[in-house]
């Protein structure tokens, strides 16, 4: 990891840390816990990343009725591609490039 995300996790862990309820911080640990011991393709960690945006939304008051885990991981499901290129794939909808033609 480079040196600028390196920095801007740690800014985010203090937010958490400070602003964050327990279930958020509990959650995020869990994403923690699982990168480290799971590999980085297991289908477990978009869950857990979905689960930790799932207690932000409820921290901020946002609505989680009829919402899910699977829903999030279903609109943040990033696709590599072989030619380098990164794009989004949304259930129904055409693959977004996310690179700039570099």
């Amino acid at each position: 990891m480079d040196q600028d995300t390196e920095d801007e996790l740690q800014k985010l862990e203090r937010l958490l840390t400070l602003r964050g309820s327990s279930r958020v911080i509990k959650a995020y640990v869990a994403l923690q816990a699982l990168g480290e011991k799971a590999d980085l393709h297991s289908p477990e960690i978009p869950l857990q990343v979905a689960n930790v945006l799932f207690e932000m939304r409820k921290d901020l008051g946002q609505s989680v009725l009829n919402l899910s885990e699977s829903d999030l991981v279903n609109v943040l499901s990033v696709e590599v591609l072989q030619d380098g290129s990164t794009s989004i794939t949304q259930v129904g909808r055409p693959q977004v490039s996310l690179s700039q033609g570099v």
